[in-house]
């Protein structure tokens, strides 16, 4: 994963095509199916192949990495447009990023709340899939003018979203899980989760500034558009660059999102979801 990421970092400035590029890439690959051919023929595997075979496992687990991929890079990325672009002070670019985090506070304990009282656990997170994708979409309306009306509404629901999935999505995974490989599936979902933010940023990143030097013309211009430091001559360029390349990251987050969701639903809608039981699933 460090080799991947480093890939995804990286590539912008060298380039795809890149010797050190590719031959990280493909060191990455390796070691991946190394890591797996190892854990199938291992008597005490780290990650038992029965675990990532069982559907209802998986398809929590992808629900946790699909709202991780629609949350992180508003989370991380959208405070610096909102300054840069949108011409928020940081006070204010913080309180309307409460819009977006505040609800992750709140929806965790109102989905167990809904699930304790009988409402289906696979409904709400399709429903919280939902929101996180269209808030995602939604964000592509993204201009500078009246920013935070127009983040107002998609921050909500992805906040709402990825808040709902917290509340129900680990504890749905485990329950599926002995209690002699709890340990095992909670670092899976832990390791998932985490590398979940670290390439999502590394990619995001990697996104706006591919796209805007495509752009500029210019690297070290796309640099610093990303991180927020504009021209103060009134030019238009950058901030337009700056807006385009957000509506296309933007995009590529949406359709990955929507694409995920529906391999959710598929695994957990699956009728076939199994209990794990010792190093077997029945």
């Amino acid at each position: 994963m460090t080799l991947l990421m480093f890939v995804i970092l990286e590539s912008p400035a060298l380039g795809w095509t890149h010797p050190v590029t590719l031959v990280t890439a493909a060191a990455g690959l390796v070691a991946l199916v190394v890591f797996g051919a190892v854990q199938r023929r291992s008597a005490s595997p780290v990650l038992a192949p029965s675990l990532v075979a069982n559907r209802g496992f998986m398809g929590w687990s992808l629900a946790t990495l699909t709202t991780s991929i629609g949350f992180l890079g508003a989370l991380v990325f959208l405070p610096t447009y909102l300054q840069s672009v949108g011409g928020l002070s940081p006070a204010a670019a913080g309180l309307a990023m409460l819009l977006l985090t505040a609800p992750v506070l709140v929806m965790p304990m109102v989905a167990v709340t809904l699930v304790n009282r009988g409402v289906s656990a696979r409904v709400l997170i399709l429903i919280a899939l939902a929101l996180v994708t269209g808030g995602n979409f939604w964000l592509m309306a993204l201009t500078a003018d009246q920013v935070v009306a127009v983040v107002a509404a998609p921050l909500l629901m992805i906040g709402t979203g990825m808040g709902a999935s917290f509340g129900i999505t680990d504890g749905q995974a485990m329950s599926l899980v002995p209690a002699e490989a709890v340990g095992m599936a909670a670092g899976f979902l832990n390791t998932l989760r985490g590398a979940a933010e670290a390439l999502v940023i590394a990619a995001f990143s990697a996104s706006l500034i591919g796209l805007l030097t495509a752009r500029l013309g210019d690297p070290g211009r796309a640099d610093a558009v990303s991180s927020g430091r504009l021209p103060i001559n009134g030019s238009s360029e950058e901030p337009e660059a700056f807006t385009w390349s957000w509506h296309m990251t933007e995009l590529g987050v949406a359709v990955l999102c929507l694409v995920l969701s529906l391999g959710v639903a598929a695994l957990v809608f699956s009728g076939r979801v199994r209990r794990i039981r010792g190093g077997t699933a029945s």
